[in-house]
């Protein structure tokens, strides 16, 4: 690989979409060049969240399959997603509703510097108007302090993607994502939302927390008696653990990965845990008969931020492996049966450690496509916030083996768009196979105004 290298074959653009396979933000009509989240509907279509300025209003549009604004959805084609006069929105998830629509879950943060951020949900139906059947007009805000309701946790906040706090610093702009979320079905009714997230009490003290709203939105008490939980790693002393991402499985037991580090160890670990649907420990998943599956070793650290299922309740978790080295890590995927044991099909039965020397590579989203292909997306760069990031796309077998088929016979591509910093925000997949990104552009040169874009690939 060359360092040179600015951008990726032609052949794995999608011509078809905006300019040659890329939507530069903002779209005529449009004010907010900052595109967050992207989500792919049926028919071609997909809904795009996007915004200003940090503290400007956030708005969803839905897009044509070229990239054209759909200016039959909401006001010309846009809804704007507002949680107060003073409130602010930061998305960091959209979830499509087999009950028809969709809700979309982050962060809420008052004006008021002082006063900690909320965990937020909105639910909207699918011609934009919010549904308000759902908590308040559509929207629900979930305070930390009223959640945790002793002492300690009245101190306690959300751990944000830009805090300081140690030891989450070092980790890049895509793992550092600090609301994770999911949606269960139910029958005749409207899904339930579990979030996953991490809380800060204080210095080395943080807990990964898993909470559940009924279809209403309310806190739902059927889950762990109070309606959430706080993630602790069965017979480990810990420092510290993060609650990253979260899926339902189809018989409503949930799964949870992220990682943590105990006391006698100087490197994080990374974890799987299943929860019954009551909330407990489901002691089933795993081999050791404690409902865990951990993943380390002394040599570096192991970090698992996000996870997919298959229909058959296969666990496909992603993340990053570090090294000793500042600034290096590789990219790190395991496979998981429905029970917890390791797929034997996918590498061996361990897990796979993505190597691209001398660049770092961070593995943020996956997901399994209908023949069983998998799909991860991720970053890879210098290991430092500057012009080498660039968006990774690999595509393997259900061997582990990467797919000659996609990336122009390499299994992977890459995309890097010049101008400035590129951050990945969020990755869709079409039923076709077709992949869409959106990208956040930090100019590095004045005038310092944020920008974005969208990328297509064909499948």
């Amino acid at each position: 690989m060359s360092t040179q290298s600015i951008n990726v074959q032609s052949e794995a653009l999608d011509p078809s979409f905006g300019d040659q396979g890329v939507l530069t933000l903002p779209i005529p009509g449009l004010q907010g060049a900052r595109p967050l989240l992207v989500q792919a509907l049926p028919e071609g279509k997909s809904l795009l969240v996007f915004g200003g300025a940090e503290t400007a209003p956030i708005y969803i549009a839905r897009l044509h399959e070229s990239g054209a604004l759909d200016q039959s959805f909401g006001q010309q084609g846009v809804v704007e997603l507002s949680l107060g006069t003073t409130d602010y929105f930061f998305p960091s998830a959209i979830h499509l509703l087999d009950s028809k629509g969709w809700l979309i879950t982050g962060r809420h943060s008052d004006e008021d510097f002082f006063v900690p951020e909320s965990l937020a949900v909105v639910r909207q139906n699918e011609d934009g108007s919010f549904d308000t059947a759902f908590g308040d007009g559509g929207k629900v805000i979930i305070r930390i302090a009223d959640l945790v309701e002793d002492s300690e946790g009245k101190k306690a906040h959300l751990v944000r993607d830009d805090d300081q706090d140690e030891p989450d610093k070092h980790l890049p702009g895509q793992l550092s994502l600090n609301v994770f979320s999911a949606v269960q079905p139910q029958a005749g009714r409207k899904e339930k939302t579990l979030i996953s997230a991490t809380i800060l009490f204080g210095l080395d003290d943080l807990k990964g927390v898993v909470l559940r709203l009924d279809d209403q939105g309310n806190i739902d008490k059927t889950f762990n008696r109070n309606g959430f939980l706080l993630v602790d790693i069965p017979d480990v002393t810990e420092r510290f653990n993060y609650g990253r991402g979260v899926v339902v499985q189809s018989d409503n037991k949930v799964v949870v990965c992220g990682y943590f580090m105990s006391a006698d160890q100087d490197h994080e670990q990374a974890y799987v845990i299943r929860y019954q649907e009551n909330g407990t420990v489901d002691t089933r998943f795993g081999s050791r008969g404690d409902g865990v599956v951990t993943l380390g070793d002394s040599n570096g650290s192991f970090v698992l931020t996000r996870l997919s299922l298959k229909a058959d309740g296969t666990i496909l978790a992603v993340g990053a492996r570090g090294g000793e080295l500042t600034n290096r890590s590789e990219g790190l995927m395991i496979n998981l049966n429905a029970s917890g044991s390791y797929n034997l099909i996918f590498n061996d039965g361990k897990p796979l450690v993505v190597d691209m020397s001398p660049f770092q590579l961070e593995f943020g989203r996956c997901t399994f496509q209908a023949d069983g292909k998998i799909v991860v997306v991720g970053t890879n760069g210098s290991g430092r916030i500057d012009e080498t990031n660039r968006q990774w796309i690999g595509r393997y077998l259900a061997n582990g083996k990467l797919d000659n088929s996609f990336g122009a016979g390499k299994g992977w591509t890459e995309f890097l768009s010049p101008g400035g910093i590129n951050r990945l925000n969020s990755a869709t997949y079409l039923s076709d196979n077709r992949i869409i990104t959106s990208n956040l552009l930090m100019p590095q040169e004045p005038p310092f105004d944020f920008g974005g874009f969208l990328v297509r690939f064909v499948g």
